[in-house]
């Protein structure tokens, strides 16, 4: 069974569900840089639970964060897969307001 995953800044994967099985789970992710603007949020689908053979499924992007000191601020990702194999995710900046969402049907 594949596991969905985003990609970290070190490159690495990072499992947050397993595809198949309706749940939902909460991260809080943060900026890698000082005075990032900009958030990218890759998502990722791998049996292995790593990079090497990830298939890449989309990309959350969240754009004109206020600039703070890296580690700052929290963002609050969500992803959730329904009982039909749709994925549902959304990253959002209680700062500004600011978010991202994505639907991706997971069913090959």
């Amino acid at each position: 069974m594949k596991s969905i995953g985003i990609k970290q800044a070190d490159g690495t994967f990072y499992k947050i569900l397993e595809e198949g099985t309706p749940a939902t789970n909460q991260l809080v992710l943060t900026t890698v840089k000082d005075n990032q603007t900009t958030v990218q949020i890759d998502l990722y689908r791998s049996e292995t639970e790593s990079m090497a053979d990830a298939e890449y499924v989309d990309t959350l992007q969240i754009k004109n964060l206020e600039p703070h000191p890296n580690g700052e601020p929290d963002l609050q990702l969500n992803v959730s897969i329904d009982e039909n194999g749709e994925l549902h995710a959304e990253v959002d900046d209680p700062e500004t307001g600011k978010s991202s969402q994505i639907q991706v049907s997971l069913v090959t």
